[in-house]
């Protein structure tokens, strides 16, 4: 079984609305990023959490760019025509 091992780290802005989550293969081979963006004036208008919301929409973005990673593995190794 193939494994490896990935460290993720989350920065937010210092009001919340930016967040980075970025993961990097342990031997430095890889890095991914992901962008989570939300207007600071959504909590005065639904009461959400910029923060919370934030930081999912970052980690999803990274799940997308990870996903597609893998995908460009198994992609260059078929024929394209």
């Amino acid at each position: 079984m193939n494994t490896q091992t990935w460290h993720v780290s989350i920065t937010l802005a210092d009001d919340g609305s930016d967040v980075t989550a970025r993961a990097e293969l342990a031997d430095g081979t890889h890095d991914v990023s992901g962008l989570g963006v939300v207007p600071a004036s959504l909590h005065d208008t639904t009461g959400e959490s910029p923060f919370a919301l934030a930081a999912m929409r970052s980690l999803q973005s990274l799940t997308d760019a990870l996903s597609y990673m893998a995908d460009t593995d198994r992609l260059a190794a078929t024929d394209q025509v």
